[in-house]
């Protein structure tokens, strides 16, 4: 299916697991050069591999905490 996002950005929370990760992937596949966020650096970062490694498009990892304004305000 081609969505026209190719070459296009986007943003997952809850990326690293689960319907996120789904999403990631398939926006990767898409196209997209896509940002995971999640609370824990290490399945980001094994995500983000792993969804490289099968799209050959960029993932960024970057761990948030939507309970922390800090974080938010950081995004």
């Amino acid at each position: 299916m081609d969505l026209g996002l190719k070459d296009k950005k986007a943003f997952v929370g809850g990326g690293s697991r689960g319907i996120g990760k789904a999403i990631a992937l398939e926006l990767a596949r898409e196209g997209c050069d896509v940002v995971i966020a999640s609370r824990t650096q290490s399945a980001l970062e094994e995500t983000a591999k792993e969804i490289e490694d099968i799209t050959g498009r960029k993932v960024i990892p970057m761990v948030l905490d939507v309970t922390s304004r800090e974080y938010v305000d950081r995004v």
